[in-house]
């Protein structure tokens, strides 16, 4: 396989000359200075409780389905240089992250039980979870060796507390996402913002290969794409304006 046949992804190992042994990975774990605390990484964003109730807003119209919202990849501009990260609107408008953090982030929107109870009585349908990749610790190789998420390339990332502390959602690893995704998915609508994410959309449709459809009354007219409907949701959402965004 030649370098221009090799996937993106893989070609942050392709430094040869990059030493392998214990001796060198212990070498360049060691005698780092103290990462400075970022005086505001715990701090809660304006925009959380704004984007909180958007995400009643829109989930009261999607009982018991499970809703995904990936924040997009980087692109990439020349070899292993990226353009500048925009986040999907939907996943921003959503999350109160704004449009540069955080690169391959999922914002997924878990249905709660006793949907019909919390319908009537104006609860939440679904809790808000925040798939991403945190800091990578000094102790491991990924702090050097990944050019894409490694401190010693890309400076200080948030950790999984501090993300949830700024957004007030829960936070949990992106490694985690396929066995959310996949859980009851035979029982549970699945719906993504399909053009967000080309390699979560994948995911997204093996879990629904595996899983096979979930129950459903027969449709009445047209077979719906669940998809496109999230979509337009989403996109509707954003007409209306909440008083931090006409701030």
């Amino acid at each position: 396989m030649t370098v221009a046949d090799q996937p993106i992804s893989e070609r942050n190992d392709n430094r040869s000359r990059r030493p392998q042994s214990q001796a060198f990975r212990d070498f360049m774990a060691r005698d780092w200075g103290p990462i400075a605390p970022d005086a505001g990484a715990m701090e809660r964003r304006p925009s959380a409780d704004h984007a909180a109730a958007r995400r009643d807003r829109l989930g009261r119209e999607f009982p018991g389905d499970r809703l995904v919202f990936p924040a997009g990849q980087l692109k990439t501009r020349s070899n292993d240089t990226d353009y500048r990260f925009r986040a999907h609107s939907a996943f921003a408008h959503l999350t109160g992250l704004g449009t540069d953090l955080e690169p391959d982030a999922v914002l997924v929107l878990e249905p709660l039980p006793d949907t019909e109870r919390a319908l009537a009585s104006g609860e939440a349908t679904h809790e808000a979870v925040l798939y991403f990749r945190p800091a990578a610790t000094r102790d491991t190789a990924e702090f050097y060796s990944d050019a894409r998420y490694g401190e010693f390339w890309v400076g200080r990332r948030p950790s999984l507390a501090e993300i949830a502390a700024q957004t007030g959602i829960r936070a949990e690893h992106r490694d985690q996402l396929r066995d959310a995704l996949a859980k009851d998915a035979g029982q549970v609508q699945l719906r993504i913002i399909k053009d967000a994410d080309q390699t979560v959309a994948e995911l997204v449709e093996q879990v629904r290969a595996e899983a096979g459809p979930p129950p459903a009354d027969p449709p009445a007219g047209p077979t719906e794409d669940p998809d496109a409907r999230l979509a337009e949701a989403a996109s509707e959402l954003r007409l209306v304006k909440d008083a931090y965004e006409v701030a």
